[in-house]
This record gives structure tokens, sequence and C-alpha cells, in this order.
């Protein structure tokens, strides 16, 4: 059957068309994979250094407050200048001395604190009395920088001892270098550290060659050859374990097993990769991070094990994609096909075509050679705001203007590319569209040639669509989980040690009121671990399921704590604080981390939003036989009614309170509702500018049911 040359021209735009939305849903489906094979990469390592800067702080503070100290430095000066008999008596003395320390130090998981004489001669091994005066300086390359420049050193080193993660510090006589000191945490320790605080499964290999030259042959035997790489060994994890694993042992047993022939070469190559996998119907991602040692030999691997449905669920929704769009085209090409026998059903072809497309999300619009519109689907009205009939047969620059990210001038080069090169551009950076009433949007574009038979080019095919939702998601985490991770947990980790140091007096005594005092702080500072972390696992919502451990809870006395924690804001700004709870109110099986941070978010903010001297009223009660009640009232800012649709949104902030000085991230709302509606309740205010504010919340008196997460959220710990 032989077909029209406008019937062929049409099966050609089709095709065109066809293959370059299917072009444009990969290219999207690959970069979107990268990014979060990246991600995760990223998170390893982010969570690997913020171990390290954790244990550095605690070692800096035991030197700069025990260890420097002139006794010390007294007794490893006359050490290196004494007698064997001498020694002895001087390392007995600096190891009774320590004892009380080293026994605090391990409570931390500390495996060794090591003192060295000046040129690297082992002078006493806390962990390990018996076994001194060995010279490392040959094996040891931090021993004999630290010599040479005197400075402060840290890194993964080997050791006759044990091959770990060492901090090392010099020890000065007048200026004179005499020694140093160093602690060390073992791999198995930074792997059990880490899962207690980002909680996925992790492991350390270490390549087999270094421990079988570097270790004493009665510690070897804590190291085992990997499942997974034969030529690298894992520690032995001792003593109390305090793991968070997202992956069970023999989980890792199966995975590792169906990695073992695919990764070898890769591992060999010192490469930093990613491998994804499903085992017993459940989706992994398993991370190899190359960590090198001091001497800047990369001799370990860091591998990350983790629960994760992303790259799943993203493939599946590239194939369901690729069905829905060919079933189209092959539903068009039909249609077309069809109708080819006489003119009349030509045009119903078109406009059954026209049809179909406007059903399309995304946007598609076709230029001809001089500029022209010839083409506009709904959903490219939709975006633009300009209906087809306004931009048909118009030059595209009158109404379509497509501009960079961070000014007006027209960004439009790939249509022209695709004009003049012939060529198919993707771009989804830095591109902005915008809209009939003046505002622009972020979007993601392809554009393809139109050619003839004979490979003209007779115009410029572009689909596009919105990405906003996508950019300010991506956004918010990546600046939510960086502040989270890397400027709270450190600092808090810190702020936990030095107060337990004063608590137990080994910087000078105290009396009971000081005592009672630091506890406060103690207790206080655990409380914003256990925030932070909640907050880091409802940050993740939009990528996972939200993970509940219920327990029984007694809201009344956790909202009493919470008030008496803000009793300071309270007191400062003289409010008056109305309490209304029903007597003999039921515990309520809730995840406690999670339903603290509702209930801090709605009383800070009443009274962070509530000027001198006003009110707040606080109510609990059961609503019905079903349901519990809970409201949050003050008579404070409120909020514009323009703006009380936004109110929960993730960084929302009325504009009335952004010009006060008082502080918020507009993140406390959206995380109240995200929980409580994760409890299968529901949250809603009622608020008038300038007279306050009413903030509702019921939940079932039943309780929830324990869900487990898919992604490795942070530990309430």
């Amino acid at each position: 059957m032989r077909f029209s040359r406008s019937i062929i021209f049409v099966f050609i735009g089709i095709a065109i068309i066809g293959s370059l939305f299917l072009f444009w849903l990969y290219e999207g489906y690959d970069q979107r994979r990268s990014e979060i094979v990246s991600r995760e990469q990223n998170d390893a390592q982010n969570q690997y250094s913020s171990t390290i800067n954790s244990y550095r702080l605690l070692s800096q503070s035991l030197y700069d407050e025990v260890i420097n100290s002139e006794r010390v430095v007294n007794i490893i000066s006359q050490a290196d200048q004494s007698s064997s008999s001498k020694q002895a008596v001087l390392r007995d003395e600096l190891y009774r001395q320590f004892l009380p320390v080293f026994n605090r130090l391990q409570n931390k998981n500390f495996k060794q604190l090591h003192f060295h004489l000046a040129g690297g001669v082992s002078f006493l091994r806390m962990q390990a009395p018996d076994k001194f005066g060995d010279q490392l300086m040959s094996i040891r390359p931090s021993l004999a920088e630290i010599n040479r420049s005197g400075k402060y050193l840290e890194g993964f080193e080997e050791d006759k001892y044990f091959s770990g993660f060492h901090y090392l510090f010099p020890l000065f006589d007048q200026q004179k270098l005499v020694g140093s000191v160093e602690t060390s945490v073992s791999f198995s320790t930074f792997s059990q550290q880490m899962s207690s605080i980002f909680p996925m499964t992790y492991q350390f290999l270490i390549k087999k060659n270094v421990i079988d030259d570097q270790v004493f042959a009665d510690v070897s035997r804590f190291y085992y050859i990997s499942e997974l790489n034969r030529n690298y060994f894992y520690e032995k994890e001792q003593g109390e374990q305090n793991r968070v694993d997202n992956v069970l042992p023999e989980e890792l047993t199966k995975i590792n097993n169906a990695l073992k022939n695919k990764i070898s070469a890769k591992m060999a190559a010192g490469q930093i990769f990613t491998e994804s996998l499903a085992i017993d119907k459940i989706n992994y991602l398993v991370s190899f991070i190359p960590v090198k040692n001091i001497g800047g030999k990369q001799v370990v691997y860091l591998v990350s094990y983790h629960k994760d449905d992303t790259l799943y669920t993203l493939k599946a929704d590239l194939i369901d994609r690729y069905i829905y769009t060919i079933s189209v085209l092959l539903i068009i090409l039909a249609f077309v096909y069809f109708i080819s026998e006489n003119q009349q059903k030509l045009l119903d072809a078109g406009e059954r075509i026209q049809n179909i497309t406007a059903a399309m999300g995304e946007g598609l619009m076709v230029i001809d050679n001089a500029g022209l519109i010839t083409f506009f689907n709904k959903s490219a009205s939709d975006l633009t705001g300009f209906s087809a009939k306004e931009v048909i047969n118009k030059p595209y620059l009158h109404k379509i203007r497509f501009v960079g990210e961070n000014d007006d001038k027209a960004n439009d080069k790939f249509i022209k590319q695709v004009l003049d090169k012939k060529q198919l551009i993707t771009t989804t950076r830095d591109l902005y569209l915008w809209r009939r009433h003046g505002d622009k949007f972020p979007i993601a574009a392809s554009a393809s040639p139109l050619k003839t038979k004979d490979g003209r080019v007779i115009g410029c095919i572009i689909v596009f669509r919105d990405i906003t939702e996508e950019k300010a998601i991506d956004k918010t985490k990546t600046e939510f989980v960086s502040l989270a991770s890397h400027q709270l947990k450190t600092p808090l980790s810190a702020v936990n040690w030095y107060t337990e140091m004063l608590m137990d007096q080994d910087v000078g005594p105290i009396n009971d009121r000081q005592k009672s005092f630091l506890k406060e702080i103690l207790d206080g500072n655990q409380r914003m671990v256990k925030l932070v972390n909640s907050l880091l696992n409802v940050s993740r919502i939009d990528m996972g399921t939200l993970s509940i451990v219920p327990e029984p809870v007694d809201l009344i006395a956790m909202t009493e704590s919470m008030i008496t924690e803000l009793q300071f804001g309270i007191k400062s700004k003289n409010l008056k604080l109305i309490k209304r709870f029903d007597k003999g109110f039921p515990k309520i099986n809730l995840d406690p981390s999670l339903m603290r941070i509702v209930i801090q978010n709605l009383l800070s903010n009443a009274v962070k939003y509530t000027r001198e001297g006003g009110l707040i009223e606080v109510e609990i009660k059961k609503q019905d036989a079903k349901t519990a009640f809970m409201l949050v009232k003050d008579n404070g800012y409120g909020i514009p009614k323009n703006q009380q649709s936004s109110i929960f949104k993730k960084l929302f902030r009325a504009d009335n309170v952004k010009s006060t000085k008082v502080e918020g991230t507009g993140l406390g709302l959206y995380v109240a509702k995200a929980v409580i509606e994760a409890f299968d309740g529901r949250i809603w205010f009622e608020s008038e500018e300038n007279l306050g504010s009413k903030f509702f919340i019921t939940l079932p008196l039943a309780g929830v049911t324990k869900k487990e997460g898919t992604r490795g959220l942070e530990a309430n710990t």
C-alpha cells in the first residue's frame, strides 16, 4: 500500500516526537540515578568524616586537659635518658596515673592510649602494658613525621597492635620534643559508632598484606577474611556492640556472595563505586569508599550497606513511562494509518493527535525555521499561561521567553543549535521560562530537529516540564541534612563529653548543686540529639517511609516536661500559661521522639510568637471514646489570612514575623504535620493577624502500629 507524502511526514513527525520523548525520559532517569548514587557515596564519606571529627574533639580534649601536663612530660623526658630498670619504674607510675583515664577512654570506644619516646620507641601501651620497647619509626610513617615536624597528625595507619585511625600529639619539654602520645580507634569501633548515629550497616575491609606484615601474631586472630574479597580482612567486633543496623548479618552474607565476583577488579583499582541489587525482594545499595593511610596508600575500603528502594522505584517508573509513551505512539500511528484513505480522515487524525498531546503532562511546542510557533499543546498553555490561539503562527520570542536562573537575558541558544546544527539538545540546568503573569520557573527541556524525508531541517520540537518542586526538594534536603549532620551532631557530642568529664570531676571537684545543674545540661543535650535525629527522619519522608517505633506515651507528662524546658522563655517574656489537662488521661502508643518534636514545635512557637505579657493556653483531653484532642492557643502575632494556605509548607514563614527578631527555620509546622499524619491523626489551625493562633491536634487513642522504614533513617538515640 502506497502512502501519501503528507501521511509519511506525519509518521516521521510522530516518530521524532516519540524518540525525543523516550530519550528525554532516559536522560532524566540516568541523571537522577547518578545523583542518587553520588548522594549515597557522599553520605557515607560525610558520615565517616563526622565520626573522625567527633573522636578528634575527644582526643584533643584529653590531650589539652590531662596528658599535656608537666608531670607527664617529665616522666617521658626522664625515660628517654634512663636505664631499663628506671624506665620500668617510670612506666609503672605512668600506667597507674592513666589507668582511670584509659578505662574512661575504653568506655568511649577508644582502642588504645600509646606513649612513645623521642625517636619512635614504644614506651607504654595502656591496652597492652607488657608490649614495649619496640622501634616503630621504620613501620610507622606518622612517628617519623611527628619527630621531624613536631606537629599534630591524624589518619589511618597500620600498627603492630592493631590497624585503625590514629590521633598523634607531640610532647615538648621547654620547646624540646621528648616524645609523643596517640589515641586510636579501631575500624570496628568506627563502624559501631557510625551505625549508632547513622543507622546503616558499615564494614571496613583492610588489605590482607597489611595484617600479615604489621600486626602482632596474637592480635591477628581478631581479623577474618572477607566474604566479598579474599584479599581483604575485616576486624571482628569485640565487647558490647552499640549498633542500629539497617542490614542484618544474614542479609550481609547473601549480599556479599552476590557481589564478590563483580567487584574484585574495581577494588583492585581503588575505585569509588556503588552497586545496586535485589535479594529476596529487598532492594539494597552497597557503596565502596576507598580510604588512604597517612602515607597516601589506599589500604582500606569503607563499605556501606543500605536498604533503599529509590533506584528500583526510579527504574520501575521509567519502564511505566516507556510503556505508556510507546502505547500512545502506537495508538497514534495506528490511528493515522487507518485514516490515510481520505483527506477528511487525515484531518480527524490530526485532531486526535492534538487531543493525545493535550493529555501529556509535559509541554510540547514546535517551531519552524522562521521562529514561528506551529504547535502548542494544552500542557504548554497551562505552564506558560498563553493559549494556543495567542501563539500559533507568531514568533516565539514575542511570547515564550527562555531565560537564565540569575538574570533575565535570553537563554534560547539550544533552539538555535537545533535549527543550525541539526542536533538533539537536552537541558535541565539553569533554564527558566517566564509565565504570562510575570514570574519565571525552572524547567527541564529537550529540543530536536524536525526534518523532511530528504534530511532538511524544517523546524524544532521542544518538550519541557516544570521542575520547581524537584529543585526545591533537592535544595532543602541538601541544606537541611548538611546543617544537621555537620553543624549539630559533632558539637553535641563534644558537649556530652565535656559535661561528663565535669560531672565525673576529671578536671576538678564540684559540689552537689553544680552536679545537679550539669545533669540538667546533659539531659537537655541528649534530648537535643534525639530531636536532631527525629528531624532527619522526617526530612527523608519524600524519599522513603517514615519509621515509627511506638511505645506507651503520657502526653500530659511529655507536655509538662516541655513546658519546664521552656520556662526561661516564658518567664523572660512574663507570659501567663494556663493548662487544662484531663485527669486520668490514658497513655497512647506513639513514637515518643517524634511526638516530642510536635509538642516542642507548637509550644516553642507559642512562646516565640507571643508578645511580652501575653497568654498561652494548653489543653489535652478526650474528644470522644476513640480520639485524643490537644490545643495550643496564644494571643500573639497571628497569621495573615492570605498566607494561611502555605503555613504547613516547608521553609515557609509568614511575612509579619520575618521583620521581627524571632528566629525560625520554617520547618517546624511542616515536620509536625508530617508526624501527625504518619500517626493517622489530624492537625489544623485557626488564626487572625495580631489576635493570635489556635493549633488543634487529634490522635487515635488506639495509638499507632510499628512501621518499618524502607530507607536508612537517623537513630533516635
